[in-house]
């Protein structure tokens, strides 16, 4: 009862479309000319469908037709000039809404990117990167519909199907309640088929997004089905995911012919129905054949404009959709308005201390679509799809100060990382603080304390775009030909790369040159295809901050991948600058071996610091994440 009298009170859903609708021209900010435009556009149409018509009629109904030969070329005339008039609206129209639409999904592209852009890191990375693609691009083609201009002629048909009704009840009520009568036997027959499309179409779609999925996901653990030999194994499930696929695609097209048929059908025996019972009024002198032309030409029209309002609702359900789920983007927190500036800005950060923090990840964001069969239902999850918040850190208190470089260990899945994320800003601590020279983070502008702020992980993130524009992505007032940048390419084994690189440019160079054609504008450039191992793209990211010269640095896993030398290269580099607060975070003992302060993690929590020999003697943490490896390195040392 609760549930209906909301329905009641919201006007079955009317009022909720209404709002929305209003609330997406607030966001599109749409030209009102166009709307206009496309007002009178559709009233200079509707009137030449009304003027042929009664014409028509009236012409059959006089004896002989003796005066079609002087009316004809008037009627032609206004016919020919309302067209002209409505043509020349018609290509006015195209052109402001073909640039009117380009300009409003620019703008609400590059609006929706700057929320996610800026929007606090566990916002956002709840979601894979698709989602957010999909959302900024896909949605915002969906909104096409809710424009006004575009709602002006897509719900027109509403307006003249009304029209042209009261036409039809004028010229003959005994005809219009026959259409009445029969009409929805087609629609519904209609109706039903498509529903049942639609459904089939759904589960096609599921089932080739599915097979879509798990091919990227085996293609992308490839080395791992080679080793286990399980190729054929693989294609043996593809081949049954692509049977499924086949055979709801045979559904499909099955039920797209009936749906044909049924269209046919209704097209034709509902029209003869109509007109057999029109005949029959003529027979009994209650209807002229003149009236009957009229009344044919009335209803054709009026189902046209009732179907084409069909289908437009259905667009402006699509995009109302769109816009709710665009509206979980927009109200997408904005970071970089919290705080307040950071105190000595162009000076260096001296201190970092952590105290009692705790953070936990959020749970799983919940499908945002419906449950099938469930239009409109929100989808709750069962008992095994709810999670609960998993902590990572539990009171956490550290001490960072410059010139005392330190490095984090401890097992894998204790928080390493996740630490590394909160000194950077990137996560805010659920209980506890982070203070930067004595002010609390969240005080803080969070952009201006980043640019002060240097962090290397293992993954080694790269954009997709050429050597020098990753290299120089962070660097002000360095060129590509700046000794110091040469240096470091040469001391970090990067010449290589930059080489690989100038190879490409000059294919690509001679490609134009010889007449290829370039599918970019001018103005645009391709993404470059830098071609890297995991080992240079840890050097790649590491010279590109170590020319930002930040003064906090964190080193998460980043000399992971190079080899003993390159390793100690890179250290040396950073650690021998007295001016850093660095932190690092490291498996190897190598690595760890060259710091003389070592914070130990554990489940969560800060268990001991000290040097490498302080720590070997009392942490027993400590002794079985190094001993393994030290016990590793004892009978080589004892052979050289």
């Amino acid at each position: 009862m609760a549930a209906q009298e909301t329905l009641k009170r919201d006007g079955f859903g009317l009022r909720t479309r209404l709002a929305d609708v209003r609330k997406a021209w607030s966001v599109v900010r749409p030209k009102r000319w166009l709307w206009l435009t496309a007002l009178l556009m559709v009233s200079l149409r509707v009137s030449m469908q009304v003027v042929m018509p009664f014409y028509a009629g009236g012409a059959i109904d006089r004896s002989g037709i003796e005066r079609l030969p002087d009316d004809l070329p008037v009627v032609l005339g206004v016919l020919a000039l309302l067209g002209s008039v409505a043509g020349i609206i018609r290509i006015l129209y195209r052109y402001g809404a073909a640039a009117q639409d380009a300009q409003i999904a620019s703008r609400v592209t590059r609006c929706l990117f700057t929320r996610v852009a800026r929007a606090p890191l566990e916002q956002v990375y709840g979601r894979p990167a698709s989602y957010w693609q999909n959302r900024i691009q896909g949605d915002v083609r969906e909104l096409a519909p809710l424009y006004p201009h575009n709602l002006v002629l897509r719900l027109s048909g509403a307006t003249t199907a009304v029209l042209f009704a009261a036409f039809l009840v004028h010229i003959s009520w005994q005809m219009f309640l026959c259409l009445i009568l029969v009409a929805p036997i087609g629609i519904a027959l209609q109706l039903l088929v498509r529903r049942r499309l639609c459904d089939i179409k759904e589960v096609r779609m599921e089932v080739s997004t599915a097979t879509s999925a798990w091919l990227a996901d085996v293609i992308g653990v490839l080395p791992l089905v080679k080793l286990a030999c399980a190729e054929d194994k693989e294609v043996e499930e593809l081949g049954r995911r692509l049977d499924v696929g086949v055979r709801e695609s045979v559904r499909s097209e099955r039920l797209t012919i009936v749906a044909g048929l049924v269209g046919r059908a209704a097209r034709w025996c509902v029209p003869l129905t109509v007109y057999l019972f029109g005949a029959w009024l003529i027979a009994c002198d209650a209807l002229t054949p003149g009236e009957l032309i009229t009344f044919a030409m009335f209803a054709t029209m009026m189902n046209r404009d009732v179907q084409s309002t069909t289908r437009a609702v259905s667009n402006v359900d699509d995009g109302l959709v769109a816009f709710r789920r665009l509206s979980a983007v927009l109200e997408l927190e904005d970071e970089t308005r919290r705080g307040g500036v950071l105190p000595r800005a162009k000076e260096r950060i001296a201190e970092i201390v952590l105290e009692d923090v705790s953070f936990a990840y959020p749970p799983p964001p919940e499908p945002d679509k419906p449950r099938r069969g469930h239009h409109g239902a929100t989808h709750r999850p069962s008992r095994l799809e709810r999670h609960e918040r998993v902590e990572v850190l539990s009171h956490v208190d550290l001490r960072m100060v410059v010139g005392q470089p330190a490095v984090l260990v401890g097992q894998s899945g204790s928080g390493k990382s996740t630490l590394m994320k909160l000194l950077c800003g990137l996560y805010t601590p659920d209980s506890g603080r982070i203070l930067v020279d004595g002010r609390d983070l969240r005080t803080l502008d969070v952009r201006c304390y980043r640019r002060q702020l240097s962090q290397v992980s293992h993954e080694g993130f790269l954009l997709g775009r050429g050597f020098f524009d990753n290299v120089l992505y962070r660097a002000a007032g360095v060129e590509r030909d700046d000794p110091s940048l040469r240096d470091m390419m040469s001391h970090l084994r990067l010449d290589a790369v930059s080489s690989r690189e100038l190879k490409q440019l000059g294919r690509r160079r001679k490609r134009l040159e010889s007449g290829e054609a370039d599918l970019l504008p001018g103005d645009l450039s391709a993404p470059g295809l830098l071609q890297v191992s995991a080992g240079e793209r840890q050097r790649v990211s590491i010279i590109r901050e170590l020319l930002h010269d930040a003064s906090i640095w964190g080193l998460d896993e980043a000399t992971s991948n190079l080899d003993g030398e390159l390793e100690d290269e890179v250290l040396d580099m950073v650690m021998d600058r007295r001016d850093l607060v660095l932190l690092a975070v490291s498996h190897r003992f190598s690595c760890i071996r060259r710091f003389p302060l070592i914070h130990v993690l554990q489940d969560g929590r800060i268990v001991d610091s000290g040097s490498h020999e302080e720590l070997i003697l009392r942490c027993l943490a400590y002794q079985r994440l190094v001993r393994p490896q030290m016990q590793r390195m004892i009978p080589v040392v004892g052979a050289s």
